[in-house]
């Protein structure tokens, strides 16, 4: 499992040392404040934009001190946790449902354990299976009423034809 760094220190997008409020913080690659929202760029370098209120929600604020005094920001164990459950949630869902988040988790399977990404693909190939069952069964059901019907099935099946493949090819690269 790719894990994030213990710690990560505020600094400003420039590398100055930042005596504002708002705060800047750096992970694995780069965190910049935007404005009155902040971004915390993943490992996998995907980024969250986050509000002040929501940035001091999950990380906690240690101070450090030495030859300048600076803030230090560290993911909350429970952070990390709601971190992880986000791709697992994505991952297990059909990759075109509506407002899917499957691209996004995609990227951060990292953050999952070793193997549990293959789990999660494998469940949502299941799952859409059933849908493709689903569908199938509602299209014999409606056989012959319109001509619109047919098309719309047909719609559904294409797309969910297409998901299966993109699982199917997903599911090999993370087999590899």
């Amino acid at each position: 499992m790719t894990s994030w760094p213990a710690q990560v220190r505020a600094t400003s997008p420039f590398g100055r040392k930042s005596s504002s409020t708002s705060p800047f913080i750096l992970a694995k690659k780069r965190v910049c404040d935007i404005g009155r929202s902040s971004v915390l760029t993943s490992p996998c370098t995907s980024t969250i934009s986050l509000s002040p209120s929501r940035v001091t929600s999950i990380v906690e604020v240690r101070p450090i001190t030495g030859d300048r005094q600076r803030r230090v920001y560290a993911i909350t164990p429970k952070s990390r946790r709601r971190l992880q459950d986000l791709p697992r949630k994505a991952l297990a869902a059909p990759p075109h449902a509506t407002r899917s988040d499957f691209a996004l988790a995609l990227r951060w399977h990292a953050l999952l354990e070793s193997g549990e990404a293959r789990e999660l693909v494998a469940a949502s190939s299941r799952a859409l299976e059933g849908r493709r069952a689903e569908i199938a069964a509602g299209r014999e059901a409606k056989a012959g009423l319109s001509p619109l019907a047919d098309v719309l099935f047909e719609n559904a099946e294409a797309h969910l034809a297409a998901d299966a493949k993109l699982l199917e090819d997903i599911q090999r690269l993370l087999d590899r």
